[in-house]
């Protein structure tokens, strides 16, 4: 007599998700979705849950076509943290092998707003870089940057560093004597 002893290994697998765990910046306006290797409706499929910061329950509207288990939602709070949860077995691959248990936490994108400056409205130097503290990271297009002296442009050199944008005349400005 010959026993032999083997387990199926979990042949269903996420592949891909449109946010991280932990990731801030989250577009409020975008539907989630989820990316498996092969993925149909199961038992659980009803109780993903998309949860904010008071632990209240967002309306969310669930599809899986092609594998993808998309999350839609009428939109989201800008600045507010959410979980998303997917409870084991919402989905089985065609073995029967649910899915294992995913929790995804997240934040939304918050506009980016000036915290602080180092502009003034008087007494500046004639050779100043101005600083613009963010509260978020950006990139920076130079070419979007204008400071002008009374009805005179002036060119100006655009440096970001970290969330600091410093803006710095290319001459020195004209003293109002």
């Amino acid at each position: 007599e010959v026993v032999i002893n083997f387990k199926v290994a979990q042949t269903l697998k996420l592949l891909e998700s449109s946010i991280a765990d932990g990731e801030d910046r989250v577009s409020e306006t975008d539907d989630i979705t989820l990316t498996f290797t092969d993925a149909t409706v199961s038992t659980n499929f009803d109780l993903i849950k998309l949860i904010d910061s008071n632990n209240q329950t967002v309306d969310i509207i669930l599809s899986l076509e092609n594998n993808v288990l998309t999350i839609s939602h009428d939109g989201l709070v800008q600045g507010q943290t959410y979980t998303l949860k997917v409870p084991a077995n919402a989905v089985i691959d065609a073995l029967g092998n649910p899915n294992k248990a995913i929790a995804i936490t997240f934040t939304t994108y918050e506009p980016i707003a000036i915290i602080h400056s180092s502009i003034a409205d008087e007494n500046i130097a004639l050779e100043p870089t101005f600083k613009l503290y963010l509260n978020g990271n950006v990139s920076v297009d130079s070419s979007k940057f204008a400071l002008t002296l009374g009805d005179d442009l002036v060119n100006v050199n655009v440096e970001l560093v970290d969330r600091i944008v410093m803006i710095t005349p290319v001459e020195s400005l004209i003293s109002n004597q």
